[in-house]
């Protein structure tokens, strides 16, 4: 008769844990570094916007924002 034994071993379920750690760290560190990128095209959008808009009123009112 086979003696088959069921379940997990405790060195397999600290295997999985750490690989599932390790996944989840390169995750995370990814993600900080996707929105690092995202704050900074956020930035640069506005700057193109106020940009667009200082054009809008110089041109529509005969003035600039420069002093003389």
């Amino acid at each position: 008769m086979k003696n088959f034994k069921k379940g997990f071993t405790l060195i397999e379920l600290l295997v999985v844990i750490a690989i599932i750690g390790i996944l989840a760290s390169v995750i995370l560190a990814i993600s900080s570094s996707s929105r690092s990128k995202g704050n900074d095209a956020k930035v640069i959008t506005q700057i193109v916007q106020m940009a667009s808009q200082s054009f809008l009123f110089s041109g529509t009112t005969g003035t600039s924002y420069v002093s003389v």
